[in-house]
């Protein structure tokens, strides 16, 4: 099993605010659409192109991000959210304490479908 060297709380941090996003979108494409089934996937994998690394995958179906704004949306202060629901700071804090971790944070969006964002860290030696 491979291992990173992380703070546990700051990669918690990350995790659970990508969570929150993913229920966020989920839910918000079930209040518009009737017999939506919301699903939200967290894995863990490796890859053969980069075994130095290790991924935390999450994926959901929610309504996906427009390709106008993905380049947006690891800037402070925007969200596309109630001003009640975030700040905006969210995926931007997150990508700064993976990066802080030598890690990456990279997001793959389908237009309309689902959002996809993974954490890339190296693997501990």
């Amino acid at each position: 099993m491979a291992q990173v060297l992380a703070n546990p709380y700051s990669l918690e941090e990350v995790i659970l605010n990508l969570l929150n996003n993913a229920r966020d979108a989920v839910e918000d494409r079930q209040e518009r659409e009737n017999g939506f089934e919301p699903k939200v996937q967290l894995r863990t994998l490796s890859s053969k192109s980069k075994p130095s690394q290790v991924h935390i995958e999450i994926k959901d179906n929610g309504g996906g991000i427009p390709k106008e704004i993905q380049e947006k949306v690891f800037d402070p202060f925007f969200t596309t959210k109630d001003p009640d629901k975030g700040t905006g700071l969210g995926l931007s804090i997150s990508k700064t304490i993976v990066e802080e971790l030598d890690g990456n944070l990279a997001l793959k969006p389908q237009d309309g479908k689902n959002t996809t964002l993974t954490i890339s860290l190296p693997i501990a030696r």
